[in-house]
């Protein structure tokens, strides 16, 4: 239906019917109704369209009913409702559906978003969130999808923040009752997280084994995860071995020792638990490692 460019509010002559023009009038108002789904009695007393060459591009409704009825669109104060009503009791209602498709051939990475705007110092609109739906796969019969979040950091163009994918790996419910704003720091890998430790001890790094580990070098953990150290040592008589952990490279914190008395050799291990991005060294010792294990945990 073809609507006109604008609607003449002057006074008809008086040779035309008052009565005519109101049936226009309403016969336009039905036809904007039919078209937006829009029940009768709605209150909003204006309304914009803006369309271009694509077709309709935003409508605003201003001004309307402080509470809308079922089913009707109403703003309150600077919110825009729209209410379904239904017999549901104990099941979710799609109250809202949004199509974008195409006329080529899908493929992955084709999707749908919902894009929030504002104003800001300097853009208005100016971008805030998008939530998107995406495929990644659009075979038929094994189509997989992903829920992606952006935002905007430092000015810059939204780019994706959040992905919860399709395998339910975000199927949890996160309790608690913080007190202020908490910041929780992932690791910029890929880890597991989880109430029991993952992982497996490595082989014998160890000069006797594979050699990737030896007295007087420093190491860094670069795992993602905490590393867990179990160095056999055997000192030579009156001596120590030392293991120390540190922040910064070389590290100076002792945090475990094993020694052996005077006219003996005492086997002892050396352990701790080495943070991700921190520092272990077995400084250079009187003695020998027999062996070193290593768990990412």
């Amino acid at each position: 239906m073809a609507l006109p460019a604008q609607i003449d509010a002057a006074t008809p002559p008086g040779s035309q019917s008052p009565a005519l023009g109101d049936d226009r009038i309403r016969e336009l108002k039905t036809a904007i109704q039919d078209i937006f789904g829009i029940p009768d009695a709605t209150n909003v007393s204006l309304a914009a369209m803006d369309i271009d060459a694509g077709g309709l591009a935003q409508v605003i409704f201003y001004d309307a009913a402080a509470t809308p009825a079922s089913g009707e669109l109403g703003r309150s104060g600077s919110t825009l409702y729209y209410r379904v009503t239904g017999t549901h009791t104990n099941t979710v209602v799609d109250g809202l559906g949004v199509i974008v498709d195409t006329t080529g051939a899908a493929a992955a990475s084709i999707g749908t978003g919902i894009l929030l705007q504002s104003e800001s110092a300097d853009e208005a609109p100016s971008d805030i969130l998008r939530l998107a739906g995406t495929f990644t796969d659009v075979t038929a019969g094994s189509e997989d999808s992903v829920l992606s979040v952006s935002l905007r950091t430092a000015g810059a163009a939204l780019g994706e923040r959040y992905r919860f994918a399709s395998t339910g790996a975000f199927l949890y419910t996160f309790t608690g009752a913080p007190t202020a704003n908490r910041t929780i720091t992932l690791p910029d890998s890929s880890i597991t997280l989880g109430g029991l430790e993952t992982g497996t001890w490595t082989a014998d790094l160890g000069p006797s084994g594979t050699g990737a580990r030896v007295e007087g070098t420093t190491y860094q953990n670069t795992s993602g995860r905490k590393r867990r150290l179990a160095i056999r040592v055997r000192p030579d008589a009156g001596q120590d071995a030392e293991l120390r952990v540190g922040s910064a490279s070389p590290p100076t914190a002792i945090l475990s020792q094993a020694g052996s008395e005077a006219g003996s050799t005492m086997p002892g291990t050396l352990c701790i638990e080495v943070p991700n991005d921190w520092y272990y060294l077995v400084p250079s010792f009187s003695g020998v490692i027999t062996t070193w294990f290593e768990l990412d945990e």
